[in-house]
């Protein structure tokens, strides 16, 4: 299952660890199956509700809080 948000307006990184937390997170030059896609088997991969019936959502705020946090860790200058 895929949840797919807007873009919070900075560059977010793909991960598959973030805050600890194990979240595979595609952000900017990452990329996804999806829908539209051929599975080997030969069954499409489909939307449950497409981008055209509800539009993306707002970022989580607890998610946005994980994305931020791996943000200042990355910038934060190494201690050695």
């Amino acid at each position: 299952c895929h949840l797919y948000f807007m873009h919070p307006g900075y560059p977010i990184r793909n991960g598959v660890r973030i805050g600890g937390v194990k979240l595979d997170v595609r952000g900017d030059g990452g990329y996804v199956i999806g829908p539209g896609s051929l599975h080997p088997s030969g069954v499409r991969y489909e939307w449950l509700v497409s981008p055209d019936e509800a539009g993306f959502a707002p970022l989580p705020a607890r998610l946005m809080a994980l994305l931020t946090c791996q943000k200042e860790q990355e910038q934060a200058p190494s201690a050695s």
